[in-house]
């Protein structure tokens, strides 16, 4: 296993590469759901939010499953047609919803219970949506995959996720509340900080990649998969 330091190197200098094509295909996204997301008001009743979050689950599949076939098809330098990333997800949609949702109540236990079961579980759990998508796994097949997977390396995942989180998440959040403290707040700012944490969260994915294709087999046996 390379050293942390260098994994994070790896995945930052492939985001720098990449960043125009990871707008591209995450912008759309945010804007739609960020969008969404700033309408909403005091007023508002638990019905609307329970739409907005059932819309998240519909469409989340095929944007998540879009950035891991790209990350996936372009990590050894080839080139991937934009038209075709769309359109391969749609054949897991539904393991990959039932997945999130179970991974979501058992991560979202685990920060209720104590903070670190939460981080801990995240970390486990940081492969199953690459063996759901790539690899076509059924939803109990990836999650017991990316738990075996994780196991060797997971003190390496939690400390990358968690420094890139400072560096990008956390880094947002104290410019905004910042700019908060000196009167510079509005909803206009807080919507280009949301967004600019999407862009940023990219950099997780492909860490997750980075570090699951350490096995250089790996790659080649996604790449395989038809």
């Amino acid at each position: 296993m390379p050293a942390l330091s260098v994994l994070l190197m790896d995945s930052f200098n492939y985001f720098k590469k990449h960043f125009i094509a990871f707008c591209m295909l995450v912008l759309p996204f945010a804007l739609i759901t960020n969008g969404i997301a700033l309408s909403f008001n005091e007023n508002d009743g638990p019905g609307k939010f329970l739409v907005y979050m059932l819309f998240i689950l519909t469409i989340y599949p095929f944007y998540k499953g879009a950035i891991l076939y790209y990350i996936a098809y372009s990590f050894d330098g080839r080139r991937v047609p934009f038209s075709q990333l769309y359109q391969i997800p749609a054949k897991t949609w539904f393991s990959f919803v039932l997945m999130n949702i179970i991974l979501g109540l058992a991560i979202l236990m685990g920060f209720m219970a104590l903070i670190l079961p939460g981080l801990y579980l995240m970390a486990r759990f940081s492969f199953t949506e690459i063996y759901c998508v790539l690899y076509k796994e059924k939803t109990n097949d990836a999650i017991k995959l990316g738990w075996h997977d994780t196991k060797d390396n997971y003190w390496v995942l939690f400390k990358g996720l968690v420094i890139i989180f400072g560096f990008t998440t956390g880094l947002m959040w104290a410019l905004e509340y910042g700019l908060g403290l000196i009167g510079l707040q509005s909803p206009v700012l807080s919507f280009v900080f949301s967004i600019s944490e999407v862009v940023l969260s990219m950099m997780n994915t492909i860490f997750i990649f980075r570090v699951f294709t350490v096995n250089t087999t790996k790659l080649e046996e996604i790449q395989a998969i038809e």
